[in-house]
């Protein structure tokens, strides 16, 4: 049978797809899947799909407007049907299975027009459903939603799949030698996810704090440019610490740079004794490596996501509105630090404990932040031929 799997999103939203394309394929399936152009980012070398099918800016346009304002997962569904969908015995749209269900996107709850500018705007923003007291937030398991979703029903460890390459493994370990990484142990920061909601100000704490708990430790800092801003002064906090989010050169060439920055951070994660960062594509694309982890959660709940990952824990906000389920940017700041309110919630003695305990073993794979267990444990290598 040839099954078709819709699923737009983000990189980290396009990871809980890799259990139903792998489930699909050892049915005997040929299977093919529309998704964004970064999809080919997180699915090259997987060798999870036969086509991937890339849903261009022309079809985000038509989607918008034929919607008019009404639900655009449904213009969605007709363009992928009418573009992709021949030679398909069967078509599974599961874009919408988690918007609008687990989480409510606050900022583009209604297409109306057109501003100035040509960009599809919004005129208003609802407040999510279990904030206006309809219902209670949910906290199953990403995973395990989109497995049943497809008809597949949920596995006992339904994890993320990524497939380091072996030039992804030599760029790794010739980043190592050339910043005097070699026998250190490593401890990679993820500075920030796709928004202020995913922005912790307390790296430079937690820095210090590992630092000076764990001389011989190196950290490198993963992020974009614009984290350079995050009140951190990077050159002079210590030289133990490689600020890659203000060297995005060092990654450049090889095929698209946008995947291989991605491709390659995560590389680095494999190769590193520790993890830390928010709910971001690293953090999932990382979910199924031996390398112990630990999340920090605001919008979503450690059940949403962590469950199933291998060596992670999660540091849920103790803010009062934590887990929110909104994908939104209009939240309250913390008067401590200026910071989104949940973001300043999440302690930074519980992230030094954990990853203190981190760096000591490896973590067990409950997922749970008040039950962490920590067993020696080798390192799985994520290997695969390149190609689809």
């Amino acid at each position: 049978m040839k099954t078709l799997i819709i699923r737009l999103g983000a990189i980290g939203d396009l990871i809980f797809i890799p259990p139903v394309l792998k489930a699909l394929k050892e049915g005997g399936d040929q299977v093919g899947l529309v998704c964004k152009p970064h999809g080919r980012a997180v699915f090259y070398g997987s060798g999870l799909m036969d086509r991937l099918h890339v849903w261009s800016q022309e079809d985000e346009a038509e989607a918008s407007g034929k919607s008019g304002g009404e639900d655009i997962f449904e213009s969605i569904r007709a363009i992928a049907h009418k573009k992709y969908g021949s030679g398909y015995d069967r078509i599974l749209s599961l874009d919408n299975i988690i918007e609008n269900h687990y989480l409510w996107p606050t900022r583009r709850t209604a297409v109306v027009g057109r501003s100035q500018n040509g960009t599809w705007v919004c005129q208003r923003e609802d407040h999510s459903p279990w904030e206006r007291g309809e219902r209670p937030f949910r906290y199953d398991n990403y995973y395990e939603v989109m497995l049943t979703a497809a008809g597949l029903g949920a596995p006992s460890r339904p994890e993320p799949v990524w497939r380091v390459l072996p030039r992804e493994r030599s760029w790794a370990a010739k980043f190592r030698r050339k910043n005097g990484l070699v026998k250190r142990r490593l401890a990679v920061f993820q500075l920030t996810g796709s928004g202020p909601t995913k922005a912790w100000p307390y790296w430079p704490h937690l820095a210090r704090a590992l630092l000076r708990a764990a001389p011989d430790l190196r950290i490198v800092t993963l992020g974009v440019q614009a984290d350079q801003l995050l009140e951190w002064d990077w050159a002079d906090l210590d030289p133990r610490i490689v600020p890659l989010a203000s060297r995005q050169t060092v990654v450049g060439g090889g095929y698209k740079n946008s995947w291989n920055r991605l491709r390659r951070e995560v590389a680095l994660i494999e190769a590193a004794d520790l993890f830390v960062g928010p709910d971001s594509s690293t953090l999932h694309c990382a979910g199924g490596m031996d390398t112990p982890k630990v999340g920090l959660m605001t919008i979503c709940h450690s059940k949403n996501l962590l469950t199933h990952y291998r060596n992670c824990v999660g540091i849920q906000s103790r803010a009062p509105c934590s887990p929110c389920g909104k994908l939104t940017v209009n939240c309250k700041r913390g008067a401590l630090t200026g910071a989104i309110l949940c973001m300043e919630m999440i302690e930074p003695g519980l992230v030094l404990k954990a990853s203190l305990k981190a760096l000591g073993g490896r973590c067990d794979d409950s997922g749970k932040e008040k039950e962490i267990g920590w067993e020696k444990k080798g390192r799985e290598k994520n290997r695969s031929s390149e190609g689809f």
